[in-house]
């Protein structure tokens, strides 16, 4: 027998819960940050600066977001009438961008942060490979993205010629591997540097633990690359 389908049924709220919250989180954290910096005259550094071109990259990103879940996100594709795939393909390749951009200036801030805080010639090492490999992954992602499809706009207009040749979940799992590795090093790089300070042991412990909070954002990710690769399978 067949069962009627429910178009009213939306899940837009938790998107625009999920899409807003943590942006007004981002503002308010760093909005903080340079308050006290600015308050306390301690002057603004180069971890500062990435931090809130993140932020303006944020923008952009919860901007897109606000804008493409009420045109293909969260509810039934056929109450979103005939143009919901062009849609929905330009608020994804507008999401792919911005989300990148916002990850890869986090990544550069906190390099920056601990060659502020941790003023020792052997850290510059890791931090220059690091930030290599952040800055090759950003382009590899960027270009990548840009070309998904030749040209660009055949990504979301599928009514020019076009080629695209790159299969979306193996470039899922090429950007989120070392993503995810990356972030693991970002975690770990300031722990031995940490256990060197001449501070008590319950103050490491509480500088480790601050650093380690971390780890709860890299756990996230391996449950989103998971739940995603079984999704593919």
């Amino acid at each position: 027998m067949a069962t009627s389908m429910d178009l009213s049924e939306t899940r837009q709220p938790s998107l625009y819960a999920s899409s807003t919250i943590p942006f007004v989180f981002a503002v308010a954290c760093v909005g903080s940050r340079f308050w006290c910096r600015w308050t306390n005259k301690a002057g603004f550094w180069l971890d500062d600066w990435l931090i809130l071109f993140a932020l303006i990259c944020a923008i952009g990103l919860t901007t897109n977001m606000l804008w493409w879940i009420p045109r293909g996100l969260g509810k039934h594709v056929l109450v979103f009438g005939p143009h919901v795939a062009e849609l929905f393909n330009i608020g994804l390749f507008t999401a792919e961008m911005t989300y990148t951009g916002v990850i890869i200036s986090v990544k550069f801030s906190i390099a920056a942060l601990y060659q502020r805080i941790f003023r020792t010639e052997n850290i510059k090492l890791p931090i220059i490979i690091l930030s290599a490999l952040v800055a090759m992954w950003g382009i590899a992602v960027f270009l990548l993205t840009l070309l998904q499809c030749i040209p660009t706009r055949g990504f979301w207009d599928k009514t020019i010629e076009r080629s695209c040749n790159v299969d979306s979940n193996k470039f899922l799992f090429a950007i989120s591997i070392p993503n995810i590795l990356i972030d693991v090093a970002l975690l770990l790089l300031p722990v031995p540097f940490v256990l060197k300070l001449h501070v008590s042991k319950d103050r490491k412990v509480s500088i480790m633990s601050m650093f380690l909070l971390g780890g709860l954002y890299v756990l996230l990710g391996w449950c989103i690359f998971y739940s995603n690769a079984r999704e593919a399978d």
